[in-house]
């Protein structure tokens, strides 16, 4: 089974800023088996049929971060093709150590 994951801010169409993000995530899901976006929040009808959605949202950046690094942690088994970190250079700092430790590579994209 081929699995992706993709960390974001949001998943929300009706974002003035981040709604470019939704046909991001379609077009990733239409080439994977599973995609996996961890996100502080997201909309359900944005979600693909193959994808589901791991909210960490917080009131702190250090609880996001903790709560994100988690999550990640708990993706990452059975080892994914890849992780994507996408528009916050926080997610590919925290996902750098955890993803390479367990042999899957990370991307990430600043826009």
């Amino acid at each position: 089974m081929r699995k992706l994951i993709f960390a974001t801010q949001k998943l929300d169409p009706d974002d003035p800023v981040l709604a470019a993000t939704v046909p991001m995530v379609r077009a990733l899901a239409a080439r994977v088996d599973e995609l996996v976006v961890l996100c502080d929040s997201a909309v359900p009808a944005a979600v693909p049929a193959n994808a589901r959605v791991g909210e960490f949202g917080a009131r702190t950046q250090a609880e996001r971060g903790a709560r994100f690094t988690a999550a990640l942690a708990r993706e990452l088994r059975p080892r994914p093709i890849g992780v994507v970190a996408h528009m916050v250079p926080l997610y590919a700092v925290r996902a750098r150590s955890l993803s390479e430790a367990r042999g899957s590579p990370l991307r990430s994209r600043a826009s």
